[in-house]
């Protein structure tokens, strides 16, 4: 049988064989046949899913022309655009009571997280030190998730004139700004699940740049705490080393770190004496490979051209001892943070205070 394309054939044929790719990879992964209010076993779910605990926001029901948006994943914070420092908004405009303690997510992503905590500090379900009220405000680069979260928190009666806002800008060089004329106590910030930039030439847009570091310590409260988490160690161990090294005596690890049992210990091998990756999965250490073939990359190096003594993450950390928290804290996952644990990934999770 002789078969004669057109002069799309290429594209047609392209297009079939990634149909009968994508049949032939939805047939090799596992189905979930049990009961849909209990969680799968070794299946990930999406933040809209029926076990998902962003269930009890009701944001499903009221998404109506604000569903899924497409975005890139990642974003160059350093890119012209990105680089205007935000002017402070007129507080009274955006919450209702502008005096309140503040709550502030760095990169909120979605928005999800915020929404979540409101919702449970409304229903008495958090810790007693953030029962509240509060007021919630998530800083995110990407307008689209900004204005998408914005619009859930209005259907859901939390803004504006509310206690939840989302504000696009780069957190990095627009925190201090911002917040300079809030007339609140700076309560708690969290930085979750930051880009883990592993090429060395990209750890420059890492969110938690020096002058971050010293615009948080300097705003918070006193008491007042900072969660940090990554299921990338070494994006977790950098982030702990980058405010132990430019935050000063300011913070400390906070007391739930000495609780029997809290915490877990577990430490990358350092990268500057133990050669390409050795922190890294199999998959970004055959990155790092390929780079040090290049030239691109050198060994020991992870965060950007600076002296071996100013590198945070071959710091001699004296935080390193109060390990890891095996449990959030706050008593709310961002979407990510429940994405890994339903893959069974661990969780570094670290909880400062300010002294």
């Amino acid at each position: 049988i002789r078969i004669s394309w057109s002069s799309g054939s290429s594209s047609r044929l392209k297009v079939l064989r990634c149909r009968a790719m994508s049949q032939q990879m939805q047939e090799q992964q596992p189905r979930w046949h049990g009961r849909p209010d209990s969680p799968p076993p070794g299946l990930s779910l999406p933040a809209d899913h029926p076990v998902s605990p962003f269930m009890e926001l009701g944001v499903r029901e009221i998404w109506d022309g604000t569903g899924r948006t497409r975005l890139r994943q990642h974003v160059n914070p350093l890119k012209a655009e990105n680089q205007i420092i935000s002017p402070p908004p007129d507080w009274s405009t955006i919450f209702h009571q502008p005096d309140l303690p503040l709550i502030v997510d760095l990169g909120c992503g979605s928005g999800r997280f915020l929404l979540l905590m409101q919702h449970r500090q409304a229903q008495q379900q958090l810790k007693a030190e953030l029962q509240g009220p509060s007021n919630f405000l998530g800083l995110e680069i990407r307008t689209a998730l900004v204005d998408r979260a914005n619009e859930w928190a209005t259907r859901l009666g939390c803004a504006p004139h509310g206690s939840i806002h989302y504000a696009a800008t780069n957190a990095t060089i627009s925190f201090a700004s911002l917040l300079a004329t809030y007339p609140g106590p700076l309560q708690l910030c969290s930085i979750q699940m930051p880009d883990p930039q592993y090429k060395r030439k990209h750890r420059k847009r890492f969110i938690f740049q020096p002058n971050l570091v010293h615009d948080i310590a300097a705003r918070l409260q006193l008491g007042g705490k900072l969660f940090l988490q990554s299921d990338i160690l070494h994006v977790a161990v950098a982030m702990r080393h980058a405010f132990e090294s430019f935050a000063g005596d300011a913070l400390a690890p906070a007391p739930e770190h000495s609780v029997p049992g809290a915490t877990f210990l577990e430490e990358p091998l350092p990268l500057a004496r133990e050669g390409p990756g050795s922190n890294l999965g199999v998959k970004h250490q055959a990155l790092y490979r390929a780079q040090l073939a290049k030239g691109e990359a050198e060994v020991g190096s992870t965060w950007g051209k600076q002296d071996v003594d100013d590198e945070p993450d071959i710091l001699e950390s004296k935080w390193s001892s109060a390990g890891w928290l095996h449990v959030n804290p706050l008593g709310a996952p961002s979407e990510r943070e429940l994405w890994v644990q339903q893959t069974g990934q661990p969780v570094y999770r670290l909880l400062l205070q300010k002294q």
